[in-house]
């Protein structure tokens, strides 16, 4: 539970990053960096 709160948390974070420095998600969507960003302290199952 604790980690799907955490990938959720990073999501918003990333999310609301994304719309304070005007950067098109659509492009960030492509980044195989995101996934990792966004995967960042929660624990693999």
């Amino acid at each position: 539970m604790d980690t799907q709160k955490r990938v959720y948390f990073n999501q918003h974070l990333l999310e609301r990053l994304m719309s304070i420095l005007a950067i098109d998600p659509s492009c960030m969507i492509k980044n195989p960096l995101l996934r990792e960003l966004r995967n960042y302290g929660a624990i693999d199952v």
